[in-house]
């Protein structure tokens, strides 16, 4: 079979079990499992929402510096709803025990 050839992709990703690692993960998911992720919107036409909800997150102090689940993500999903009209919604899984954070330079 040629791999260069084009394909359609048909379905999503596989939702992450996390809860058997011994070492601390966290997954951020551009979309809820089952459904597919905008790859392009005008506003940010170079990126798909997800990407450019991170990007301006992690460009935002005040939110990159906040915890990782219960701060950061907010942020991003936030945005990528409004950006989507609700249409998607990220999520993320995780077994973190700490607070994690972005800390900028």
């Amino acid at each position: 079979e040629n791999p260069t050839k084009s394909t359609k992709f048909k379905g999503s990703f596989a939702k992450l079990d996390v809860s058997s690692h011994l070492m601390r993960i966290f997954v951020a998911y551009a979309t809820a499992p089952g459904k597919l992720a905008a790859a392009y919107h005008p506003q940010c036409p170079n990126l798909s929402p997800f990407t450019y909800a991170l990007i301006d997150c992690l460009k935002n102090r005040a939110i990159a510096t906040k915890d990782i689940e219960s701060g950061f993500m907010r942020g991003v999903r936030g945005l990528v709803e409004d950006l989507t009209n609700g249409n998607q919604q990220p999520f993320h899984v995780s077994n973190l025990r700490e607070s994690f954070r972005f800390q900028h330079s």
